[in-house]
């Protein structure tokens, strides 16, 4: 009997011990092992995404006729009338290649007193152009323009009469074309109504 239970217990002794040694197999040790070869795994890194484009703003004509070659060279004149009141040229060098002999001379009377008192301009004298007529070198451009209200004393910063100074009228300005080139070569009062006429203010 005795016999019998200690081949039952060394029976189950083997039998734990087999068990054992399959866990340890299977399981194996939670470290792993420098020898074998080890298993990189490949990730692809994300791409980077391409900022989209961001659309600039293009500034708005001051006019329907700034394509015009009159008006460019409307703008051009005024431009370079406000540099030489502004520098004290009162020969009006700038200008001169942007006028006819009459409309040099024209130009001189209207900005007089502008020189006289050492009034600055902010910027181009304000127009805006209504209507081109253009026919064998010769051009006429009907426009709302800021007429008085734009000089600047230049000592005190503001504008010379105040802002009830300011008067839009209608003027028209004569072109012609000379070798090639428009020049202005007279400014008249013109009739019209510029009540509705937005006109656009760019300063320097």
């Amino acid at each position: 009997m005795r016999s019998s239970t200690r081949a039952r217990a060394t029976a189950l002794c083997g039998i734990l011990a087999a068990l054992a040694l399959l866990a340890s197999a299977c399981g194996g040790s939670d470290a792993q092992s420098s020898d074998g070869p080890s298993t990189t795994v490949s990730t692809s890194a994300a791409p980077t995404p391409t900022p989209s484009p961001t659309a600039t703003p293009s500034e708005e004509p001051l006019s329907a006729f700034e394509g015009r070659p009159q008006v460019q060279a409307l703008r051009a004149y005024f431009a370079a009338v406000g540099q030489a009141v502004n520098a004290g040229d009162r020969t009006l060098g700038t200008v001169a290649p942007l006028a006819t002999a009459a409309g040099l001379e024209s130009t001189r009377g209207a900005v007089k007193g502008d020189l006289e008192h050492g009034y600055h301009w902010p910027g181009p004298e304000p127009f805006t152009p209504t209507a081109v007529r253009s026919s064998r070198g010769s051009a006429t451009v009907s426009t709302c323009m800021l007429s008085t209200g734009w000089s600047v004393d230049a000592k005190t910063g503001k504008t010379v009469g105040g802002r009830k100074a300011r008067s839009v009228k209608p003027i028209l300005v004569d072109l012609k074309k000379v070798a090639g080139t428009w020049k202005v070569d007279a400014i008249l009062l013109g009739t019209g109504d510029c009540a509705s006429v937005t006109i656009k203010e760019v300063r320097w």
